[in-house]
């Protein structure tokens, strides 16, 4: 059963899990048609989007940006990108890293929402209905298309929701599913969105993001909309 709706509204901090867009570290699944070089850009792009997105959510949101490498990393400086917030991700998997991220956020707000660069389908409603949604859950997703989630929100740290999940794989949302049940926690699923992980995933790309690549990257996907993906 969801918990009754708080008198107030929740604290709630959105922790954006982002790479550095540098040649051979990301978005490496789109190398094969865009180059290293170019997936390195589009990862950039990806970024840019997202900042958008969470600009739009300021004063109703606060966001923090968790980097790899550390923010003080030279290849930040060197990407152009400039966040007002940001946190190193630390060491470990990706459940290790996010876990201890949640863990750390929950210390001072209410909630927390983890997302990261790769879903420009995911919009400033989106994030508005995850908030709305902890309101009354002890949490909320929004699974992938591919399998995985775009979004996962707690209202409070259990480490065996990040334990035990095969990252990167189709199983990551069923598995999620089940350390929540396991946990005896409550939670709620929003309409699962596409994110952009490889070649087949590009013709789905939002047409307001496609206008922003360059005009190489546009001519790709248009080639690859034609094959039919």
């Amino acid at each position: 059963m969801p918990r009754p709706e708080p008198d107030s509204p929740l604290s709630c901090a959105l922790c954006v899990m982002a790479k550095a867009p540098l040649p051979g570290l990301a978005k490496t699944r789109l190398a094969p048609v865009l180059g290293s070089t170019g997936a390195a850009e589009f990862a950039k792009h990806l970024v840019l989007h997202t900042q958008e997105i969470c600009r739009q959510l300021a004063g109703e949101i606060d966001t923090q940006w968790c980097l790899s490498p550390e923010p003080y990393d030279p290849s930040w400086r060197a990407s152009g990108l400039v966040f007002t917030v940001s946190r190193g991700q630390g060491d470990g998997d990706l459940g290790q890293r996010m876990g201890r991220i949640a863990r750390d956020i929950l210390e001072g707000y209410d909630a927390v929402m983890l997302i990261g660069c790769d879903c420009p389908s995911l919009s400033p409603d989106h994030l508005r209905q995850a908030v709305a949604a902890l309101q009354q859950y002890d949490s909320v997703m929004i699974p992938a298309l591919d399998g995985g989630y775009v979004l996962l929100g707690l209202r409070k740290y259990t480490a065996e929701v990040f334990r035990d999940i095969n990252w990167g794989s189709e199983h990551v949302a069923a598995q999620t599913r089940t350390a929540l049940h396991k946990a005896g926690l409550e939670w709620v699923e929003l309409p699962p969105l596409r994110d952009i992980d490889d070649a087949g995933d590009l013709p789905h790309l939002p047409e307001s993001l496609i206008q922003q690549l360059p005009p190489a990257q546009q001519q790709t996907i248009q080639r690859l909309e034609s094959k039919g993906g």
